[in-house]
């Protein structure tokens, strides 16, 4: 089975077309599976959640799109700069995506799974198989990994939420994070759209 990862689109819809381009110029996927975190932050969330759709990729829910779901402020005046931007941002987005974009981002499911065949079964989560804006960072020391792979009976584990992209064994378990499809973060970081 040949599955796309696609994670941390944030809203980003032309680096969201070049990969679903890239993804069918190299053979295409079985599977194309998004996850999490599609449309907060990003200049055109309502049109990415649409091409999601339209092409019939499966997703899971990220932490930020369960922000949809939590009453806004008044306004931002004394918070700090990131949550003084958030609120701005979603008092911007969540018009523009309407009761049934945001209905279909809070009804996301948690995790995904997939028997690979040959044994191997793949688990795929926003943040880690504990907590969805819990990260595994690629420097993650191992007793960080042992403690949160804990019971873990999948054989790769798929996840994002970090932006940064990771190939990593642990005790016979592939970790495998894809990098951010559309917010490249900190700057410093490679601004190409990712994709595994």
């Amino acid at each position: 089975m040949r599955i796309a990862l696609l994670a941390d689109l944030h809203g980003n819809l032309s680096a969201l077309d070049a990969v679903l381009d890239d993804i069918a110029a190299t053979g295409g996927a079985d599977v194309t599976l998004a996850l999490g975190d599609l449309a907060m932050l990003g200049p055109q969330p309502a049109e990415a959640i649409d091409r999601l759709r339209e092409t019939g990729c499966l997703a899971i829910q990220g932490n930020t799109d369960t922000w949809y779901n939590h009453t806004l402020p008044e306004d931002a005046v004394g918070r700090d700069e990131r949550e003084a931007g958030i609120i701005r941002y979603a008092r911007w987005a969540k018009p523009l995506l309407g009761e049934d974009r945001i209905r279909y981002l809070l009804g996301l499911p948690f995790s995904w799974q997939a028997d690979l065949g040959g044994g191997e079964r793949l688990l795929a989560v926003h943040g880690s198989p504990r907590r969805i804006d819990e990260p595994i960072f690629p420097e993650a020391q191992p007793d960080i990994l042992d403690e949160v792979l804990s019971g873990l009976s999948a054989s790769v584990l798929a996840f994002g939420h970090t932006h940064r992209a990771l190939v990593r064994r642990h005790n016979g378990i592939m970790l495998v994070n894809p990098g951010t499809l559309g917010n490249p973060i900190p700057p410093e970081m490679d601004a190409r759209a990712a994709y595994g």
